[in-house]
């Protein structure tokens, strides 16, 4: 009668062994009832360990979904995936399918994502194109339009001169000079008060007209508007075209304005408001990543707003150009500078995303 039993029990025994040996194999896929509810998973390391402690089994989980919640897309979140990207696209290929904004190929480059290991990065991504547009003479004319009759004008604030024009300019009057000065040297001049409310109305219509090009149109610091034209180069027929069609526009308005074109935001406001070398021609539009590193390393350094404060420091060390700055060694520059002029610096040659 014990027979049976004891063969039971030894059934029951191997039977146990192969359970263990199956849930030894695959720890990933087997929740037992005594367990707390966590679904198991193989993971990727994430590159930050604080995130590593926090997600379940210690990184992304492989062959799931992940959802990032954010309160708006295009804020960066894509550094976040930067160790993982890295390391996968070292032994396979990477696609992104409809994402939210279009990705920049500068920023791959800048993780040193080849485009043998990363090919579909690289063909699932465009290359954006800016506009910068720099109206320098907006306080001018937004007094006196572009077609007026020419003649010797000054636009006066807070009793220095602000602009002239090219007559008043012929006639001796600088920037910054005072009301009594251009009275003195040039009393031909006729100097005229800024109207600030005359410049926003301007400044919203030229806009306004902007949108008929790209829905991307924003304003920018020193009487500039981006304009990101990606997406509507192809509609106008390309660069050149969509370049001089807005030229066109601006004019028609009774505006001047110089124009940059560039592969990022940061390098596209830069170039638009370099002031014009003599003896070169200067290189504003740019398509290429080569060639815009090349014309923005050729720019004054002071063209960075967060250079301002540094200018004894900068000139004390020799430097000159947005170039030299660049070649300066980064730690060097974390203590010396600060964070502003980093992040312009980054975002100038596309290695910092761009709201």
């Amino acid at each position: 009668m014990e027979i049976p039993y004891i063969n039971a029990i030894m059934l029951l025994s191997s039977a146990t062994t192969s359970v263990n040996r199956v849930i030894s194999l695959m720890p990933h896929a087997i929740w037992r009832a005594n367990e707390v509810a966590v679904y198991k998973a193989i993971t990727s390391l994430t590159g930050f360990s604080n995130l590593d402690a926090e997600l379940p089994n210690g990184g992304w989980p492989k062959s799931t979904l992940v959802e990032l919640l954010l309160q708006q897309a295009g804020i960066g979140e894509l550094q976040l995936l930067k160790p993982a990207l890295v390391s996968i696209a070292k032994t396979q290929r990477i696609a992104f399918v409809q994402p939210p904004h279009i990705l920049n190929g500068l920023t791959f480059q800048a993780w040193d994502l080849s485009q043998e290991k990363s090919a579909d990065i690289h063909r699932n991504t465009i290359m954006r194109t800016w506009i910068s547009l720099a109206l320098r003479y907006l306080p001018l004319e937004a007094l006196r339009p572009c077609w007026s009759e020419p003649g010797a004008y000054a636009i006066i604030d807070k009793e220095r001169v602000l602009t002239a024009s090219r007559d008043a300019v012929v006639a001796g009057v600088g920037f910054d000079m005072r009301r009594g000065g251009v009275s003195a040297i040039a009393p031909g001049v006729i100097m005229l008060d800024r109207d600030l409310e005359r410049e926003n109305l301007a400044f919203e219509a030229i806009a306004m007209t902007l949108l008929r090009y790209t829905p991307e149109v924003t304003y920018a610091a020193d009487n500039c508007i981006l304009l990101d034209v990606t997406a509507s180069l192809t509609l106008f027929g390309g660069h050149r075209e969509i370049c001089r069609l807005i030229t066109q526009s601006i004019r028609t308005l009774g505006f001047t304005c110089r124009l940059a074109c560039a592969p990022t935001a940061m390098a596209a406001w830069l170039l638009s408001r370099a002031p014009v070398a003599r003896n070169r021609r200067n290189r504003r539009r740019t398509i290429k990543v080569d060639t815009m590193t090349r014309a923005v390393d050729r720019l004054p350094v002071g063209l960075l707003p967060g250079a301002s404060k540094l200018q004894d420091w900068l000139q004390g060390i020799g430097c000159e150009s947005i170039g030299q700055l660049r070649l300066y060694p980064r730690a060097a520059l974390q203590r010396r500078t600060n964070q502003q002029l980093l992040l312009e610096l980054d975002k100038a040659y596309g290695m910092a995303p761009e709201l």
